[in-house]
């Protein structure tokens, strides 16, 4: 990477070097798990520039050696990454992750006629729940081995809830999968208008259900994997700390927990330990000292 020269909005300069940038990403990935490949770096750059104007700070360099010594600023930097727009097979490392890694460390712990729960808690409009249905379908079939699994999927708008029982998606939703796939579970309905089949529509159960709402997510228990994807960025401390502990309660003692790109724990709570994967991160939970 050549080395290249940026504004501050006051004026003033600075530059970086690759190595610089990488050192940063590599940093944030470390602590927080939270990882940047080169394709984002532009971005990555744009919010350490944003954080170097506010701090003063001269060069990446100079940045850097803050970084590592302050978490409540790595913290900062955390905040001013934005989040991508949801589509089917966001995030493939996660899901590989979870299909390879969660999945079978999951199913060493559960009792043979035990059903798998999986439960996409902010599901909005539906494409995360049905991007695991289809990846169980299939992928999935030779570990489950004709175990049954379950996908709810919960969010606190009805009338998202109501998109996803319908299922209807856009190409662009569905960019990401190959042609096969999308002919075998989806129902062209218009000219780049899409419908889930009813197979596939069968392996979810949505609800409406508010994260905040205890009366309800005290009786979500025994769930093995959690997504919960782009989620808790909006929710202040307190709340994600309330929904978290919900989470660390739902969840079985070897149970998961994936969270959207870039989203991460740090700084937030210790119930959940970071876990790195092959392009991706998770947690799990940490035992209960008594």
């Amino acid at each position: 990477m050549q080395l290249q020269e940026f504004n501050f909005q006051q004026g003033q300069s600075f530059s970086f070097s690759g190595p610089e940038l990488e050192q940063v990403r590599d940093h944030i990935h470390q602590v927080a798990g939270v990882y940047y490949s080169e394709q984002f770096f532009p971005l990555l750059l744009d919010r350490c520039q944003q954080r170097m104007s506010t701090l003063n700070k001269a060069s990446l360099q100079h940045y850097l050696e803050f970084l590592r010594s302050s978490q409540e600023e790595l913290k900062e930097l955390l905040n001013e990454i934005t989040l991508g727009d949801a589509c089917f097979y966001e995030n493939p490392p996660q899901m590989s992750a979870f299909l390879s890694v969660a999945l079978p460390n999951v199913l060493k712990h559960k009792a043979e006629n035990s059903p798998v729960r999986i439960w996409s808690a902010g599901c909005s409009s539906g494409e995360q729940p049905y991007s695991l249905a289809m990846l169980l379908m299939e992928q999935g079939a030779e570990l489950l081995k004709g175990r049954e699994y379950e996908i709810i999927a919960t969010d606190p708008n009805e009338h998202a809830i109501e998109k996803c029982r319908q299922g209807i998606y856009g190409r662009y939703t569905l960019r990401n999968l190959p042609n096969a796939l999308l002919a075998k579970h989806f129902i062209r309905k218009d000219d780049g208008i899409y419908q889930v089949n009813d197979d596939m529509k069968a392996k979810i159960k949505f609800q409406q259900i508010n994260l905040l709402d205890d009366s309800k997510l005290v009786f979500l228990k025994g769930i093995d994997v959690i997504f919960c994807r782009n989620v808790l960025t909006y929710f202040s401390l307190e709340s994600k700390l309330h929904v978290l502990r919900h989470f660390y309660c739902n969840l079985h003692a070897y149970g998961y927990l994936f969270l959207g790109y870039p989203e991460t724990l740090f700084g937030v709570t210790d119930d959940f330990q970071l876990v790195h994967f092959n392009g991706a991160t998770g947690y799990i939970k940490k035992p209960t000292i008594k």
